[in-house]
């Protein structure tokens, strides 16, 4: 289990790397930032109701979450592959997509859910008014070593926040 350290400078390190990465051309890096940025911020709130050691602002800001507010729609499909040749959904498993930014330049997260509403099965896609590109944040070379992994784990964490909690059901 991935425990959370409270002022962690991986955090910072992963926030400057994503933004030497994003920019207006490519504003797939500048929603993955935003991703980190916004699911730090919920997990440390997570983590202080958890332990007690909350003010009632935090508290009440935990309680009163919305993740919609950090996307702008979610959909799903199951028994649905976006890759016929190498990503299957399961059985078991239902696709979601949430969209981070439409038009041009469009950011969406792909996920493949289990049957508990998690996943460690995405691919981040954008596309500024051509093909869609994939990028896999696991393996993204882009990502130094030292935070891909974090940055993965905070990725998988929204989506299973934003998408996973109907799979749950």
């Amino acid at each position: 289990m991935l425990v959370h350290k409270t002022e962690s400078p991986i955090h910072e390190l992963a926030l400057a790397q994503l933004e030497t990465l994003g920019d207006s051309d490519n504003s797939v890096w500048a929603c993955i930032r935003r991703i980190v940025e916004v699911t730090d911020q919920h997990w440390k709130l997570e983590e202080a109701t958890y332990k007690g050691a909350f003010r009632d602002s935090d508290l009440d800001e935990f309680n009163n979450w919305n993740w919609n507010e950090h996307h702008y729609g979610v959909e799903y499909r199951s028994c649905w592959a976006t890759d016929p040749d190498d990503w299957h959904a399961s059985d078991g498993g239902v696709e979601a997509r949430i969209t981070l930014a439409g038009g041009g330049p469009a950011v969406r997260i792909v996920a493949e859910l289990d049957g508990y509403g998690s996943t460690d099965n995405f691919i981040v896609e954008h596309a500024n008014w051509s093909n869609w590109e994939q990028i896999n944040v696991a393996r993204d070379d882009r990502l130094p070593d030292y935070v891909r992994g974090y940055v993965f784990d905070m990725v998988e964490r929204y989506v299973s926040n934003v998408a996973g909690w109907r799979q749950a059901f």
